[in-house]
């Protein structure tokens, strides 16, 4: 398979939190949760197929997407770490990260998408031989 990527991110992200928390998750959950995990990055491609219409940039999309959602936690925290206002005053320090990454994520998504439903169309001109 080409877009192999896209099914080892949810791979790795339960396997590794298997490995954080030994002998807490079952194998059979772990399982379920990757066969859960499986089908949303599968859901999302079919989605993003349906914006860039290009199978390599859709799965990228859906990369993107499944790795902010794995991630976000992790970041959170560490970032709530290093600030200690952020611990004290919760959410109200982040109203701005949200704006900040859907500019950085709407950047993204127009940079990429030359081949979507929104492009323009260019209509045939036709050139008169006289």
């Amino acid at each position: 398979m080409k877009y192999t990527f896209l099914f080892l991110l949810p791979l790795f992200f339960v396997l590794h939190g298997m490995n954080e928390q030994l002998w807490f998750v079952p194998v059979k959950d772990a399982l379920v949760l990757l066969l859960i995990y499986w089908a949303a990055a599968v859901v999302l491609f079919f989605v993003c197929r349906l914006f860039f219409r290009d199978n390599a940039k859709a799965a990228l999309a859906a990369f993107l997407l499944l790795a902010f959602h794995f991630f976000f936690g992790s970041i959170h925290d560490l970032l709530g770490g290093t600030s200690s206002e952020c611990l004290h005053k919760g959410w109200q320090c982040w109203s701005a990260a949200p704006a900040g990454s859907g500019w950085t994520a709407g950047a993204f998504w127009c940079s990429i998408i030359d081949s979507g439903p929104f492009r323009p169309r260019q209509q045939e001109m036709s050139h008169d031989q006289g």
